[in-house]
């Protein structure tokens, strides 16, 4: 009976196959929800900061499913394993579908066809520079128009309107899925010293830990001080909800465009306005944010706003000072460079034990080590694949999606370490903004101009929401489970 009871625990933390299905079917009212809040009502936005509220709230419920489960049907009670899968399965799922990422492309793809006119003569410039096998190539226009004006469903479901949505769907997946696996075998690599070695905080997975400990039976549901702070936040988003629907109800503003600070004169009008939010999420998130990083926050805030009255007060004439999208670049790669050396011994390790010089111990790992390096160097090949295939050049993918992953593993890194709400990156934070910079437009070439419009879902490095939000901790898939 006890050594029952000590092989229990070890049961019930993983992931089986149930927590997958019910993780793959909830992703899919996951991704409307988050299609239809950010897209059609320009509202809520959930995937616009680290811990998505959606997500958030699936979890909640499946706790409460637990709850009753475990009175009447205690089989069907998920663990702590089952949620976090769960968790993680909709998080990269609603990152894909939301702000700036899927929700670009796909209008993209149409998008050169239907607004085409002889007037701005695009057709003549740069339509022999699109890939035809990425794009919905419709030169009547009658699948196009149907895509913007909308179509009876008979029309929508028709095999004629299907199958070019279908070949550049699989097009694009595969390319996503080669730049996730890319991601995953690099956090393979980085796990151990990120969270054995330097014991990095993971703070955007603190909540979700503590909600689901014991499959939501522990005690951080009893907490008083919880119920209060929850009970105060959401009476005040009642109120504004109220407000907006009946207007003689009283409303307290709390958006960051409602409250704002303007300075008339010049040069104080140069930094523009200073919004005063009052998000009660974001007050939440600061305290789980170490004070340098809280610091650094304000501060850096501040000194942007300072060099902006700068360059007013001097009269400078420099088109785009004070730069601060080339500044915002160089602090990531800042970043990915301080994350690199610092894991520099770790790193050198795991190169000796590739090529067999030096064995180290990576059965703790999700895959091996030399498994991962196997995968990133076949997705590495199908990206380089995929970008020539589409018209690109070697000189400028090699340098583009170097970039990319630079980017990435910064914000991995300040995720992983920090966990701060938020990484405004929106403008001109991505490789080809970095890249035109150096080398100009016609440096750059036409051929790759034509594509990489295609890649603005890659823009605010997006796809990290699979590298970052996957934190492996020593998780190993074994007989179907975790």
């Amino acid at each position: 009976m006890n050594r029952a009871n000590e092989r229990s625990p070890a049961r019930q933390v993983g992931v089986t196959w149930r927590a997958v299905a019910l993780g793959a079917v909830l992703c899919v009212p996951n991704v409307f929800w988050v299609l239809e809040v950010e897209g059609m009502w320009h509202s809520g936005h959930p995937t616009t900061i680290s811990l998505f509220w959606n997500v958030v709230l699936n979890i909640f419920l499946l706790i409460i499913f637990n709850f009753i489960a475990r009175q009447f049907r205690p089989a069907w009670a998920l663990n702590q394993g089952e949620l976090i899968t769960i968790y993680v399965m909709l998080s990269v799922a609603s990152g894909l579908a939301g702000h700036d990422a899927l929700a670009l492309t796909i209008p993209a793809v149409p998008h050169a066809f239907r607004f085409a006119t002889p007037e701005n003569q695009w057709a003549e410039m740069f339509f022999r520079y699109i890939p035809e096998h990425l794009v919905v190539f419709d030169p009547e226009l009658k699948i196009i128009d149907g895509f913007y004006e909308g179509d009876s469903l008979d029309q929508f479901y028709a095999w004629k309107t299907l199958r070019p949505w279908l070949r550049v769907t699989l097009w694009w997946t595969s390319l996503i899925a080669a730049l996730g696996l890319a991601m995953v075998s690099l956090n393979v690599f980085v796990r151990k010293q990120w969270t054995e070695h330097e014991k990095l905080a993971y703070p955007i997975i603190q909540l979700p830990m503590a909600i689901t400990e014991k499959g939501g039976a522990s005690g951080f549901f009893k907490d008083k001080i919880l119920w209060i702070g929850f009970g105060g936040a959401a009476a005040l988003d009642i109120l504004n909800g109220l407000n907006a629907l009946y207007p003689f109800v009283p409303g307290f503003a709390v958006r960051h465009d409602l409250r704002t600070l303007r300075f008339t004169e010049r040069p104080w009008s140069a930094m523009g306005g200073v919004p005063v939010p009052l998000y009660p999420f974001v007050i939440g998130l600061g305290y789980l944010l170490p004070l340098d990083l809280s610091f650094s926050m304000w501060f850096f805030f501040v000194f942007k706003k300072l060099q902006q009255v700068f360059v007013s007060a001097t009269g400078m004439r420099v088109a785009g000072a004070p730069f601060l999208s080339e500044q915002s670049i160089g602090g990531w790669l800042a970043v990915f460079f301080a994350a690199v050396w610092s894991t520099r011994r770790h790193l050198a390790k795991v190169a000796k034990h590739l090529v067999g010089v030096q064995k180290m111990d990576d059965s703790k790992e999700p895959i091996s080590y030399r498994a991962a390096g196997v995968l990133l160097l076949v997705c590495s090949a199908y990206i380089v694949y995929f970008c020539l295939n589409a018209g690109m050049t070697l000189p400028i993918i090699l340098p583009f999606f170097a970039f990319f992953f630079a980017i990435s593993i910064g914000i991995t890194r300040v995720r992983a370490e920090f966990g701060p709400p938020a990484h405004e990156m929106a403008g001109m934070v991505n490789a080809q903004q970095f890249l035109i910079n150096i080398l100009g437009t016609r440096g750059f070439g036409f051929q790759n101009l034509g594509v990489v419009p295609y890649f603005w879902f890659l823009a605010d490095a997006v796809i990290e929401s699979i590298s970052c939000r996957i934190s492996w901790k020593g998780l190993k898939w074994r007989n179907g489970r975790i």
